[in-house]
C-alpha cells in the first residue's frame, strides 16, 4: 500500500510542506501543500474498494464530477494526480478565503460573491437538467439518508439534551409526506455543500 508521501513523491510534491485541515465527520482528510510559490490540495481517503466508501464520495466520483462541473463551465477544482486504490487525491487550491471568511470580516464585496453564487447554482440547474453526471438518486443518496442529523446532532447541540426518537420518527414521517406529495420533477444535480463554512 503507498502512503500519501509515497504518492507525492511519485507525483513531484514529495518537498512540499503540509497544512492540514481539521477533520470533519467524512472518512476524508484534507491538507494545503506548499512548494516554492505553489500550492494543491491533497485529499486521504478510504480506497474506493473500502466498505466504508459512500457513494458519491469516492476518489472517483469527486473526479467525475470535477470533470462534469468544470465541462458545464463551473470552476471546479482540477485534478492534478490521483490514486484510486490507495485513496489519494491532489486537485487545485482555490485558497483559504471562504464565503464564512467574507461574511466575519464583513467584505464590502459580500453581496457580489453570493450574487455570483446564486447564478451558478442556476447555472448547473439549468445545465444539468440536460446533462447529469453519474450519482445516486437522491431518494437513494447519503443526503436523503442523512437528514435525521438534524435531530441526532445539530437539535440535541442547541438543546443541550438527546432529542426523544418518538419525536424524530414522528418529524421524519411528517417529512416524507411532504417529500412524497411534491409533483415529480426533472433530474437535476443538487450541490449538498455549496456553502462551506
Amino acid at each position: 500500500m503507498t502512503n500519501d508521501h509515497d504518492f507525492l513523491i511519485q507525483n513531484g510534491w514529495g518537498s512540499a510542506t503540509r497544512d492540514d485541515f481539521p477533520a470533519d465527520w467524512s472518512t476524508r482528510h484534507f491538507a494545503r501543500l506548499t512548494m516554492d510559490d505553489r500550492t494543491a490540495i491533497l485529499m486521504s481517503s478510504v480506497p474506493d474498494a473500502d466498505p466504508r466508501a459512500l457513494a458519491g464520495h469516492k476518489i472517483k466520483d469527486f473526479i467525475e464530477l470535477s470533470g462534469y462541473l468544470r465541462g458545464i463551465g463551473v470552476h471546479a477544482p482540477a485534478v492534478l494526480a490521483q490514486d484510486q486504490g490507495n485513496g489519494f487525491l491532489l486537485v487545485e487550491d482555490f485558497g483559504s478565503y471562504s464565503l464564512h471568511d467574507a461574511f466575519e470580516a464583513q467584505d464590502k464585496h459580500l453581496e457580489q460573491y453570493y450574487l455570483a453564487a446564486t447564478d451558478i447554482l442556476i447555472s448547473l440547474y439549468q445545465k444539468s437538467s440536460h446533462e447529469l453526471p453519474t450519482a445516486p438518486q437522491y431518494f437513494d443518496s447519503h443526503v436523503f439518508k442523512g437528514r435525521r442529523r438534524l435531530w441526532d446532532w445539530y437539535l440535541p447541540t442547541i438543546f443541550q439534551k438527546q432529542i426523544d426518537k418518538h419525536v424524530i420518527d414522528e418529524s421524519l414521517s411528517i417529512l416524507n409526506k411532504i417529500e412524497q406529495s411534491i409533483t415529480p420533477m426533472n433530474n437535476v444535480f443538487l450541490h449538498g455543500d455549496f456553502h462551506p463554512h
